[in-house]
């Protein structure tokens, strides 16, 4: 009889310490005193106490499991408080040595009190943002007096990329955020306020995907490269003009006019990494469901033909003009800008 008492007990201590990781601070330590008290009645105190410290214990573990499963160690690994988190923040240059954490200049505005609710909004959050196994922070504070979001990512070992959360491609600044974890992909959720006559809260989901903060859509499904064809074209400035045709091989050619690293006709067989990272971001930014057209309202400006050939001659074609459609197509526009200089480029003759 004792035995089976004993083990009810411990199921009920198991799935108390999962649930007990949900809480913090004093809610916690409440719930373990009521815990213990519950169970434990008729024992003895020396019974209690010993419970109570692997209770304590479990929690903490599974709590820690649950912020930072299977992740490698970086630098984040360390941060504890704000101290080391303004440690951290403060290598990346002087222009963030005057950022100071804090939600404090948020919560005293009406607007942004229903949606920073004690317990479901945190200074920061570390957690794998873009799913490659390496912790990513996002801290939100003060700049001077701008009001910001930042986002540090790792590719790996140590080398993190920064960038201020934009809403889009008016690149209207975010000014809270927070992350949620899903199986698949976690998506940050971020607010910003508008600088019209009559200030309104403006939402947006966003997802990091090789470094770049775009759209949280969902990604295309089965998506079968066959070829890509882009052309770049001028401004009333240094914009780069070029065109660039792939294939489903990875065989390139790029013909360069101006305001590019080089000037002429070239070709080249794309590095296996570049190629597949082409090909992933056009299904995460789900190239084939956006419009057709974009175009800014000014004048003067570049802009960008993109044309995918995928699934046995299917066919999309995306004007913009301006080259902002959404932060999927920037980014997109970006790893097609760095491909001029990241590959091996050969003359060709004609």
């Amino acid at each position: 009889m004792r035995i089976c008492i004993l083990e009810t007990d411990f199921y009920r201590l198991l799935f108390f310490t999962g649930q007990l990781s949900k809480l913090s601070g004093c809610y916690r330590c409440l719930m373990i005193y009521i815990f213990v008290e519950f169970i434990m009645i008729n024992r003895k105190l020396i019974t209690r106490v010993v419970f109570i410290g692997f209770v304590f214990m479990a929690a903490f573990f599974c709590q820690a499991a649950e912020i930072y499963p299977n992740l490698q160690k970086n630098e984040l690994s360390i941060i504890k408080n704000t101290a080391d988190l303004k440690c951290f923040i403060s290598k990346f240059g002087k222009i963030f040595s005057d950022f100071i954490p804090g939600l404090d200049s948020l919560t005293a505005k009406t607007n942004f009190r229903r949606i920073l609710l004690p317990g479901k909004y945190r200074m920061w959050y570390i957690d794998d943002f873009d799913n490659n196994g390496w912790p990513d922070l996002l801290v939100t504070g003060t700049l001077g007096s701008k009001k910001i979001v930042l986002c540090f990512t790792d590719s790996g070992y140590n080398n993190f990329t920064v960038k201020q959360l934009v809403l889009n491609t008016e690149n209207m600044p975010a000014t809270a955020a927070t992350f949620t974890k899903s199986k698949k992909h976690g998506y940050i959720t971020a607010w910003g306020e508008t600088q019209d006559s009559i200030s309104r809260i403006v939402r947006a989901e966003l997802k990091v995907i090789q470094g770049n903060l775009i759209e949280n859509t969902v990604p295309t499904k089965k998506l079968i490269f066959e070829s890509l064809e882009c052309r770049f074209t001028g401004c009333h400035g240094r914009c780069p003009m070029f065109a660039l045709k792939i294939d489903s091989r990875g065989n390139a050619e790029l013909h360069a006019e101006k305001f590019n690293p080089m000037q002429g006709e070239f070709s080249t067989i794309l590095r296996p990494d570049d190629f597949s990272e082409l090909k992933s971001l056009l299904s995460e930014v789900n190239f084939v469901s956006l419009k057709d057209n974009y175009k800014v309202t000014y004048t003067d400006a570049p802009s960008a033909s993109v044309t995918l050939v995928y699934n046995g001659g299917k066919t999309k074609q995306i004007a913009d003009y301006g080259q902002r459609g959404t932060l999927g197509l920037k980014a997109l526009y970006n790893a097609i800008l760095r491909l001029r200089e990241s590959q091996t480029w050969v003359p060709l003759k004609r």
